[in-house]
């Protein structure tokens, strides 16, 4: 872990098995993350208390961001307004 940062390993009791895993996970403030994602090994990743995810290999995930699933909710939802939107026009052609 980059000097200054709490593994997960320290906050977390667990089988022997996961301590190796634990200990490439470190706890950081959210506005720390991004400048600290640098110095990050192969294998290691960053966490927030919100949620928040970088690892090192440049993935970042906020906390806050929609998740693929809620993306696609919205999408066929929108789908769905708009097509009755197209139905309403249809029949105001029609009349």
């Amino acid at each position: 872990m980059p000097e200054g940062v709490a593994s997960l390993v320290a906050h977390v009791e667990a089988p022997a098995a996961l301590q190796r895993s634990l200990a490439q996970i470190g706890i950081v403030e959210r506005g720390e993350g991004a400048s600290l994602q640098r110095r990050l090994a192969p294998g290691q990743v960053l966490v927030s208390r919100e949620g928040d995810l970088w690892r090192w290999d440049g993935l970042t995930l906020a906390a806050d961001a929609p998740t693929p699933a809620a993306r696609r909710l919205a999408e066929k939802n929108r789908l769905g307004d708009l097509s009755r939107e197209a139905d309403a026009a249809k029949l105001a052609v029609q009349t």
